[in-house]
């Protein structure tokens, strides 16, 4: 059973249809398999480590660990200034909407206020120009949403790249010590 397990996944493997996240599991099964006190096991094994080490999706022929590190470096830098961005974004539609709740707030004391039919007419014509700055303000707060969630969007690619560059660290430090 536990060969047949291996060879499933070196065809796995050899087809490239293992996850990226679930190949360091399966790294180490094929790791944890080299003891195994069956000679057949071993062997299948070794295949698939054979199959995972040349069909990895870490890095290329040429990539050094140091190389790695650095672009993982540069990945997690670009992801703490667009955090940054994102915060300085999200703390200006916070103080956005509490000026939207003060003027509001005035605007209704300010209507309260006035009984007479001529403060009314002037209410009237001021309502059209609130309107318009309402709509003004509406499409801003839209743009605003948009571009959070393009900022989203991108902190989640990025934190994607920085864990595949942590998966890829560690493939390497497996290798590393399945060579001890």
């Amino acid at each position: 059973v536990r060969q047949h397990c291996l060879q499933l996944w070196t065809t796995l493997v050899q087809q490239k249809k293992i996850p990226v996240r679930q190949y360091i599991r399966a790294f180490e099964l094929g790791l944890d398999r080299l003891r195994d006190s069956a000679c057949a096991v071993r062997k299948d094994a070794v295949t698939l480590i054979m199959h995972m080490v040349l069909n990895n999706p870490y890095f290329v022929v040429d990539s050094t660990r140091t190389q790695f590190e650095e672009r993982q470096k540069d990945a997690e830098i670009k992801l703490t200034e667009l955090r940054e961005v994102l915060d300085k974004l999200n703390k200006n539609i916070k103080g956005q909407q509490k000026t939207k709740e003060e003027k509001s707030e005035s605007e209704d004391d300010d209507e309260d206020s006035g009984a007479e039919v001529d403060e009314m007419n002037v209410d009237d014509n001021q309502k059209k120009p609130t309107e318009e700055n309402n709509n003004l303000n509406e499409d801003e707060s839209l743009q605003e949403t948009l571009d959070r969630v393009k900022l989203e969007e991108q902190i989640m690619r990025i934190e994607e790249i920085v864990t595949l560059y942590k998966d890829g660290l560690r493939f390497m430090d497996l290798i590393e010590q399945a060579n001890r």
